[in-house]
């Protein structure tokens, strides 16, 4: 029954993909409703978990128990957390494939997601442990169809998690750590929205 739920799952993710996609340029959309953040993630960490599994990823998850529900929609948010997720493990790939000049040299990674609570917003991040963001991409990254190196994939997924961010009043930025890697902030007001 798990397992059917996991698949259940990725069909909606699927849909909701080819949605967004039709609906790039027509924000405002989504239906908005109380949402426990913290739960989304675990929900969406469930998904990808097989994924993760062959890509040597782990992850690792810091929610913080002092942020409320906020108005939210929960499906916009578990496919923002999933392109996320999935460009992170891409990013790692692509990184071992790099160093190890084998294409089926995947060494894995780490993917930090944490919450915390912000002046009047909550706080999301995704941080990986890949090679970072190139400086000339930095600014380009939530661009409809901007993409580096992929194989698969039309660079819509950042574009998409940036409309759904904004159509919710919040601000998404990419930028690199100082330690390796990309992060990706998404801070979401507190304060109702109307639907």
């Amino acid at each position: 029954m798990e397992n059917l739920e996991v698949i259940s799952g990725a069909f909606e993710t699927i849909k909701d993909t080819a949605k967004s996609l039709l609906d790039l340029n027509r924000p405002g959309k989504e239906k908005k409703e109380q949402t426990d953040v913290n739960g989304v993630i675990e929900n969406t960490v469930v998904l990808v978990k097989s994924h993760l599994r062959h890509a040597k990823v782990r992850i690792n998850l810091d929610l913080s128990l002092k942020i409320p529900d906020i108005m939210v929609s929960s499906q916009g948010l578990s496919h923002c957390l999933l392109n996320l997720v999935n460009n992170a493990v891409e990013a790692m790939s692509g990184a071992s494939r790099h160093k190890s000049g084998q294409p089926g040299g995947i060494t894995g990674g780490e993917i930090k997601i944490r919450t915390l609570p912000g002046k009047g917003n909550i706080v999301i991040t995704v941080a990986d442990t890949g090679p970072g963001i190139a400086e000339k991409d930095l600014h380009h990254v939530f661009d409809a169809f901007y993409t580096q190196k992929k194989k698969m994939g039309m660079g819509v997924g950042l574009s998409i998690c940036h409309g759904f961010v904004e159509d919710h009043g919040g601000t998404i930025a990419a930028e690199n750590s100082p330690e390796g890697g990309a992060v990706f902030t998404i801070k979401l007001p507190i304060e109702e929205l109307g639907d």
